[in-house]
């Protein structure tokens, strides 16, 4: 749940550079994606881990 925390700071970041200049807007545009990535990542592991374990539970209550 950490990175849940930390997208706003890196949407802040890159706010804060896409109003210096138009480069600044390519880096945010590329934080704000890579932390879109990270989050996309993490969901689809976490999907993946509870569904392993509740199969694992499953086989060890038979």
């Amino acid at each position: 749940m950490r990175i849940f925390s930390l997208s706003p700071i890196v949407l802040v970041i890159g706010l804060a550079a896409m109003s210096m200049n138009t480069s600044g807007a390519m880096i945010a545009l590329s934080l704000i994606g890579f932390a879109a990535i990270i989050l996309i990542v993490l969901l689809a592991a976490t999907v993946v881990i509870t569904a392993e374990v509740e199969r694992l539970d499953a086989r060890a209550i038979e």
